[in-house]
């Protein structure tokens, strides 16, 4: 199977070059550990299945020396030591990120498709100062990209704070079409690492795949990262 690899801000992406409908069980199974197979068979449609075997397959791509990547009891990837990453699936697309846990405090990526992105969320992911982000005719686009930047921050928080937060307790600042990066900002305190006031920083892309058109975005927090790192 062909992969591609490619910068998402300060850390790698990897992607499957064609969907995964195209990718049998029988390739996926000959490259993976059994351990991860077991892993897979708790899954009871076939697609989770599927997905999960192939954000595996991703992730031993952007590190062939990682171990078993397997699911814990609260159904989150279990990191082997010393590696973070993150997965994400949207219509029949994965995407994978690894990094260093020692080089990272946390990471996420997020994908969507923005045609199918639905104006009735609006209120429910917005706030009132991003709902007047929200403008013709690229208003589908910047829901799109505010939705999945809060998925990735919630991502790239929630594994090493075990803290749950809602999208109006994060605020999307700004995005720069140019450079494709964005700044967010977190709205409630997340201890030990992360507090009300900080702003996180992300990368985006789009790209074509299959038949859809494809937003990602990703958060990768340095271990350096400082608490003062306010706005």
């Amino acid at each position: 199977m062909k992969l591609s690899t490619f910068a998402l801000g300060s850390f790698r992406i990897a992607a499957p070059e064609r969907p995964f409908n195209q990718i049998s069980q029988e390739y996926l199974e000959s490259k993976l550990s059994r351990a991860e197979i077991a892993n897979a068979d708790q899954f009871k449609h076939p697609i989770r299945r599927h997905e999960f075997l192939i954000g595996r397959l991703l992730l031993h791509a952007l590190e062939p020396k990682l171990g078993p990547v397997l699911r814990d009891a609260s159904g989150m990837p279990n990191w082997p030591k010393d590696f973070l990453g993150s997965i994400s699936h949207k219509g029949g697309c994965v995407a994978a990120a690894l990094v260093s846990a020692q080089a990272y405090r946390g990471i996420g990526i997020d994908l969507e498709i923005p045609s199918e992105m639905p104006l009735n969320v609006i209120e429910h992911v917005c706030r009132g100062d991003e709902i007047l982000l929200l403008k013709e005719p690229k208003m589908q686009e910047t829901l799109t990209l505010i939705f999945s930047a809060k998925e990735s921050l919630f991502k790239c928080c929630y594994p090493t704070t075990q803290i749950w937060f809602g999208f109006h307790e994060a605020q999307f600042l700004a995005n720069n079409e140019e450079t494709r990066t964005f700044s967010i900002k977190l709205l409630k305190n997340l201890p030990p690492f992360f507090h009300s006031g900080q702003v996180f920083h992300g990368a985006y892309r789009h790209y074509e795949w299959g038949k859809h058109r494809f937003l990602l975005t990703g958060i990768g927090v340095p271990a350096e990262w400082r608490h003062s790192d306010f706005e």
